[in-house]
């Protein structure tokens, strides 16, 4: 029985960058969604307070001479400003806690596969690697996936929006 869950873990890591990926957020699938949407929402809120302030402005120059309506004309834009504010710092915090939370599990996850899948190669492959190499490369590959992983939500996916 060991033997056949030993084999299957062998065979299911991919040897390829983005299979080998996508076989680690699977596992997390909710929390790569939050990952992956939080830029979308703080780019809304960089489009949305400086409309807010024209909106403000707007109100202000064409009503100078009738004071009292401003403060009503202007009161949705404020409130746009407000709860775009908030959104903002409400995903920024959750997004910091859940990466607090899951990026650590998804390196230990990495971690161990990579680790398992060594441990059942020959003697032979352990005698021509030095250990060191071995666990240099081990403990850079959750780090790098992670960076991978910063790169696509904070530059590639804004910048396709």
């Amino acid at each position: 029985m060991l033997i056949i869950e030993v084999i299957h873990l062998m065979q299911s890591l991919p040897h390829n960058l983005l299979p080998f990926f996508w076989h680690f957020i699977k596992k997390q699938p909710v929390a790569f969604a939050v990952f992956f949407t939080a830029p979308c929402v703080q780019i809304l809120e960089v489009t949305v307070i400086p409309y807010s302030l024209k909106l403000i402005i707007d109100a202000t120059e064409q009503n100078i001479d009738n004071r009292a309506a401003i403060f009503e004309i202007i009161t949705p834009a404020l409130w746009l400003i407000g709860i775009a504010w908030c959104t903002l710092v409400a995903s920024t915090r959750l997004q910091n806690w859940w990466q607090g939370y899951i990026i650590p599990r998804f390196e230990s996850d990495i971690r161990m596969s990579v680790m398992s899948y060594l441990a059942n190669h020959s003697h032979q492959y352990f005698s021509d690697k030095l250990s060191g190499e071995l666990a240099a490369k081990i403990n850079d590959l959750p780090r790098s996936l992670e960076s991978i992983r910063m790169t696509l939500c904070w530059y590639i996916i804004t910048q396709a929006l």
